[in-house]
């Protein structure tokens, strides 16, 4: 059974944010969630946004 990335966040995330894990391939959703939540927290956020994917994506040089 197919499932969204929202099924799976446990932080309020931008709809633009959730809308780009869901565009990415099902078996690397869950590690994107996860590690856009933590850095989330670090950052003392408790909610996701599409420039905060774009920042870790930076970091990971892609």
């Amino acid at each position: 059974v197919p499932r969204d990335a929202k099924s799976n966040a446990t932080l309020e995330w931008e709809a633009a944010a959730l809308a780009r894990v869901d565009k990415a391939p099902s078996f690397v959703q869950l590690m994107i969630i996860k590690n856009s939540e933590a850095a989330a927290r670090a950052n003392g956020s408790n909610f996701v946004t599409v420039k905060l994917l774009d920042e870790l994506q930076a970091k990971q040089g892609k």
